[in-house]
C-alpha cells in the first residue's frame, strides 16, 4: 500500500499499458472474433483516451507543484483514486462524467482549503459516478442560472425544464425531463409539487438540492493546469 501511495504515477502508467495490450488483442483477433468484440474495441479505446488524460494532467500538476505536499500518503487519495480507475475499468465511461469526476479528484489533491481528512472528496466522486452525461449536464446548467432569473419563473415545472432545456442546449423539455426523474430519485434535485406534479420550489439553487449544490460549488474551485500557471 505504501508503494502504490507513492507512485501514483506509475500505477497510471501501468494501468495504460494494460489497457493497451488488450487493444492490440482486440484488434489481433479474427474476424469472427473481432465482429463480437467490435463494442469493447471502441469501450476500451474511450477508456484508453479518457485514462491518458487523466495520467497527463497528474503529471504536469506535479511538475507545478500544484499537488499538495504528502497528499499521495494519504487516505483519500487512494479512495479518490480507486473510484476514478474503477470508473473506467468497469463502467462504460462517457466523456462529460469523466470530466466532473476528474475535476474533484484534481480540487482534493490540489485545493489548500480542502481537509485531506474530509469524507467528501469520495463520498462526492462516488455520487457522480452514478450520473449519465445529460445530468450532469443539466445539474451544471442548474448551477449556472442566475438568481435574478428566478423571481422570473412563474410556469412551474413547465417553465424550469424550458429555462434547462434552452440553456444546456438539450433543447427538449422532454429530455429534460428524462434526466430531472433520474436526479429527483438520487435526491440531486428537489421534487414535483402539487398531485398533478406542475409545480416546483426553485430554492435558493434552481431545485438543486443542498448535496448537488454542494459537489457543483466543489467543482468551480478546479482550474486548468494551464490556467492555475497564468494565475500564478
Amino acid at each position: 500500500m505504501a508503494k502504490f501511495r507513492r507512485e501514483t504515477q506509475g500505477v497510471l502508467d501501468d494501468t495504460i499499458s494494460c489497457l493497451a495490450e488488450g487493444i492490440t488483442g482486440l484488434a489481433a483477433a479474427d474476424k469472427k472474433e473481432l465482429s463480437l468484440s467490435v463494442g469493447h474495441l471502441f469501450q476500451a479505446l474511450l477508456k484508453g483516451r479518457l485514462l491518458s488524460q487523466f495520467a497527463e494532467e497528474w503529471k504536469r500538476l506535479r511538475e507545478k507543484g500544484r499537488i499538495k505536499e504528502d497528499y499521495e500518503s494519504s487516505e483519500q487519495h487512494v479512495a479518490c483514486l480507486q473510484e476514478m480507475l474503477e470508473f473506467l475499468d468497469k463502467d462504460v465511461p462517457d466523456q462529460v462524467t469523466f470530466d466532473f469526476l476528474k475535476k474533484i479528484f484534481f480540487v482534493a489533491a490540489t485545493d489548500p482549503d480542502t481537509d485531506r481528512e474530509s469524507l467528501l472528496p469520495h463520498e462526492y466522486m462516488r455520487v457522480c459516478r452514478r450520473l449519465s452525461s445529460g445530468e450532469v449536464i443539466v445539474l451544471a446548467t442548474a448551477f449556472r442560472v442566475p438568481k435574478a432569473e428566478y423571481a422570473r419563473l412563474s410556469a412551474g415545472a413547465t417553465g424550469w425544464l424550458r429555462v434547462i432545456a434552452d440553456r444546456s442546449g438539450l433543447a427538449h423539455t422532454g429530455l429534460v425531463e428524462v434526466h430531472e426523474e433520474e436526479l429527483m430519485e438520487k435526491k440531486l434535485l428537489t421534487p414535483r409539487r402539487h398531485s398533478d406534479r406542475s409545480g416546483v420550489e426553485v430554492g435558493p439553487h434552481f431545485r438543486l438540492t443542498d448535496l448537488a449544490y454542494a459537489i457543483c460549488d466543489y467543482i468551480e474551485k478546479y482550474k486548468e493546469p494551464e490556467s492555475e500557471e497564468q494565475d500564478g
